[in-house]
């Protein structure tokens, strides 16, 4: 294959070129575009167009001229204004692209080269940063089981802490989810056993309406009866019947 044969180039190619960035077979590249009238013809645009964003670039650098209230401007103006803003419009991507190389003194050329590279530059007085919020333990993906008409929940082993919420739920199903530590469910028929040996920071079950009497114990401590204990644990919140702490009550020594 010879060198005018060869692949056309890319326009990228032809813009590294154009700016003078090292290019894999610079010369057979430059050669082709010698040889090959398309590929002369879009090294001509883009180098016309690679000169008018660096004139773009040059007047965005400079203060806009100062207009007197109630001044007009003239026909001929505002055309030329016009149409210097659909070129730049029309070559906001060509400016990113060789904004690495055109007007390198630039400041606007600065801003745009450490935008796309990502540099970060402090400014004269740096803030200090707060630290983010510390994110709240993910909430596990849990298991969920038919409804039935009685539902028993336990809790293998007795907590220091941690709570159990007890949700409505418009799913046909009982849903169990844990935030924080390992929960493993053991379930048969209408009972769940819970092994909650590295204990979460809460539980939560969604009872939907087909279940009508829930009992959760902790060991064989009883700790809900449901609908009975319904005054003594029921909260107004619409999405929660009840919410209840899991750790035994700790008696008074006198």
């Amino acid at each position: 294959m010879t060198q005018t044969d060869m692949i056309h180039p890319a326009d990228e190619t032809l813009l590294a070129l154009l700016h003078e960035q090292p290019v894999e077979n610079a010369t057979a590249t430059r050669s082709h575009v010698t040889a090959c009238d398309d590929c002369a013809s879009r090294w001509r645009q883009l180098s016309a167009d690679n000169d008018a964003v660096a004139g773009l670039l040059g007047v965005l650098d400079h203060p806009a001229p100062a207009v007197r209230a109630g001044s007009t401007l003239s026909f001929r103006r505002r055309h030329r204004l016009r149409r210097a803003l659909l070129i730049a419009g029309s070559a906001a991507t060509l400016a990113v692209a060789a904004a690495a190389t055109v007007a390198p003194v630039s400041p606007l050329h600065q801003w745009i080269h450490d935008a796309v590279t990502g540099r970060v530059v402090p400014s004269d007085a740096p803030r200090p940063l707060s630290p983010p919020p510390a994110a709240p333990a993910a909430l596990a993906s849990g298991i969920a089981i038919p409804a039935t008409r009685r539902l028993v929940v336990v809790f293998r082993r007795e907590p220091t802490s941690g709570v159990v919420e007890i949700a409505r739920s418009d799913t046909g199903d009982v849903t169990f989810r844990s935030r924080g530590g390992t929960t493993a469910y053991a379930v048969a028929s209408n009972h769940v056993s819970i092994d909650n040996q590295a204990p979460a920071v809460a539980y939560f079950i969604g009872i939907p309406p087909a279940v009508q009497q829930v009992r959760i114990l902790v060991g064989s401590r009883v700790l809900l009866r449901w609908p009975e204990d319904s005054a003594r644990v029921a909260l107004p919140e619409p999405s929660v019947r009840a919410r209840i702490v899991l750790a035994a009550p700790r008696e008074n020594v006198p």
